[in-house]
């Protein structure tokens, strides 16, 4: 069964970028799982005070970060917010953030269970 569709990241090729270290991982995956919170709550709060630079800054750190679990998903909705951010199109990022919400939240719980 193909679960590239259905799994958020890439468990296999995320072990294998720390050379198969499952503890190393498990750090990883809490400190990612607390940056992202921050992250997102920066984004929330960058588009409340239309703050475009702090909303692409955040975007962007979540996108390094989730590439680093081999989460092409969470990676490209964080590249768009950061894309419309920078670009200034603060009117079609409502939607692209809770899009990318929405992403985080599916790999965060994924994440989770691997870690577990």
């Amino acid at each position: 069964m193909d679960h590239s569709q259905s799994q958020p990241f890439d468990l296999e090729r995320a072990i294998e970028y720390l050379d198969g270290d499952r503890e190393l991982f498990r750090a990883l995956v809490e400190a990612f799982i607390e940056e992202a919170s921050c992250q997102t709550k920066e984004i929330w709060d960058g588009l409340q005070r239309a703050d475009a630079r702090a909303v692409a800054r955040a975007a962007h750190t979540i996108k390094g970060s989730a590439g680093n679990f081999a989460a092409p998903r969470t990676v490209e909705l964080a590249y768009r917010v950061e894309v419309l951010a920078r670009e200034g199109r603060l009117e079609e990022l409502p939607v692209a953030v809770a899009d990318l919400a929405q992403a985080l939240d599916s790999l965060t719980k994924a994440l989770r269970r691997a870690a577990a």
